[in-house]
């Protein structure tokens, strides 16, 4: 007859550190593991005093554009911008005194609408890259920017 084999039993000393360490590590890569998810710009957009609709567009020196609609109040939120240096252009709406049309392909019922929306549109001058004089610097972390146009 053949005797079992026993394994000797790990000490809960040696078992139990290494235990909360992977416990430790797992929370923390569900904590932020990338930090460009927690980057934010928000602020507002005002004409005179008062608020304008469309939409605020970051571009990037390599043309990359992130975008964000302004609210009926003025106020924006700008989720997830990478970091670096943008100009910033405000487009009006579709559909609003002065707007533009969606990119080629994009559906018309998936666009944002001004629809509802008694804001003014930008004026011209900011409404396209070449002409806008607004620059800013998104860095890591939630950011205020308020846009003042003049």
């Amino acid at each position: 007859m053949s005797k079992a084999l026993t394994l000797p039993r790990p000490k809960l000393s040696r078992v139990l550190p290494l235990a909360c360490s992977l416990a430790f590590a797992i929370v923390l890569s569900g904590c932020g593991g990338s930090s460009s998810g927690a980057n934010s710009v928000t602020g507002k957009v005002t004409y005179k005093n008062g608020p304008v609709s469309g939409l605020v567009v970051f571009v990037y020196g390599d043309s990359k554009e992130v975008s964000a609609p302004i609210q009926p109040d003025g106020s924006y939120n700008m989720v997830n911008p990478p970091p670096g240096q943008v100009k910033i252009v405000i487009k009006p709406m579709p559909g609003g005194t002065g707007g533009v049309t969606p990119k080629a392909g994009a559906p018309m019922k998936d666009a944002p609408s001004s629809e509802g929306n008694q804001n003014p549109p930008p004026p011209l001058k900011y409404q396209n890259q070449a002409s806008s004089t607004l620059t800013f610097e998104v860095k890591t972390g939630k950011q205020p920017h308020d846009i003042p146009l003049d």
